[in-house]
């Protein structure tokens, strides 16, 4: 894995800061990378493998419609977690790490404009140097760090996405972006449980956005006469169920039985079933991310199990094997 060295994060940022519209014309806008990294603008980073499957994958670049923009972040946010699921903790706190990630696959950068309405310069004039900098670096403190363009998706997924019905919370939270914002911006919300029990409550009780900022106001007021720290999810939940905004029937129990769901069980299944399409065996990016564990790089691909995984000439951005092995490919994983 490559990613970008102090001195070229600090020269970006300090472009960034000093014109925004050149930011935009020279990284922002340009088809490739190559067109604003040197080779000497890069260092090598661990894990490599991950990485090298993450600048080759194609990300889903939104219209200005509502409903391509909330696609695009669910697939988006997919990607980006089934790959890096498993980061240590210091480096969900990299300011590099995300920055490399937004700035070196062109499909993301490109994402990240569309996003935020950064792509066309006329457009984009009066945007603040700000504004650009929490999307594109990592800088700040606190929430601020999560605005970050692909710390963003990979944080709802971190604080959303349940072993038992994988990514539905997460595609409601993104789905209301009011409630996403306010969940990480509270001072409570370095506690994933608490945040996990607002989630649940909010999703079964299908509050809407007016609904969530009362609730939110009711929260700060409660919250500010007790030990946060101290305090447990069944009392967290209790508070919420006895609420007004509380409008089914669900005892706190269940809702605690729903949250211990998300703990993230691993996938420990011994085979790995690749689909043939056209003579190649597809694998997807959670079998991608499973199989690098095994991995050993080799000629812009990898070999894993026995296997030489290379990119697929029908799907842009993703692995397949190539050869002949009927309708399904079984790999044993153990």
């Amino acid at each position: 894995m490559r990613i970008l060295t102090n001195k070229k994060y600090e020269e970006l940022l300090e472009l960034c800061h000093s014109s925004p519209n050149e930011f935009i014309k020279n990284v922002v806008k340009v088809d490739h990378y190559s067109s604003f990294i040197m080779e000497g603008d890069l260092l090598e980073y661990n894990p490599s493998l991950e990485w090298d499957v993450f600048t080759k994958t194609s990300f889903m670049i939104p219209n200005n419609s509502t409903q391509a923009r909330e696609e695009s972040d669910l697939f988006n946010a997919k990607m980006l977690y089934r790959l890096f699921e498993g980061i240590p903790a210091y480096q969900a706190n990299d300011p590099i790490f995300w920055t490399s990630l937004v700035m070196l696959n062109d499909s993301f950068r490109k994402y990240t404009a569309a996003r935020w309405g950064i792509t066309d310069q006329d457009s984009s004039k009066d945007i603040s140097s700000k504004a650009i900098i929490s999307r594109f670096f990592f800088e700040g403190t606190g929430s601020n760090t999560k605005r970050n363009s692909a710390a963003r998706l990979w944080w709802y997924c971190a604080l959303a996405y349940s072993a038992s019905d994988e990514y539905e919370y997460v595609d409601y939270l993104l789905k209301n972006n009011d409630f996403a914002i306010g969940l990480i911006e509270r001072k409570w919300a370095a506690n994933r449980i608490y945040v996990r029990c607002l989630l649940v409550f909010a999703y079964h009780n299908s509050l809407n956005t007016i609904d969530l900022r009362s609730l939110f106001k009711d929260l700060s007021s409660w919250l500010s006469v007790k030990v946060v720290a101290a305090m447990e999810s069944r009392e967290f939940l209790k508070f919420l169920v006895d609420s007004e905004y509380s409008r089914i029937d669900l005892p706190v129990d269940e809702y605690l039985s729903i949250i211990h769901s998300f703990i993230i069980k691993k996938d420990n299944t011994a085979t790995i079933e690749l689909i043939n399409w056209g003579g190649e065996y597809l694998a997807s990016s959670k079998d991608v991310a499973k199989l690098l564990r095994s991995a050993v790089q080799v000629d812009g691909g990898f070999e894993a199990y026995g296997h030489y995984f290379q990119q697929s000439e029908v799907f842009s951005g993703d692995f397949c094997v190539k050869g002949d092995y009927g309708d399904v490919l079984h790999i044993e994983t153990l």
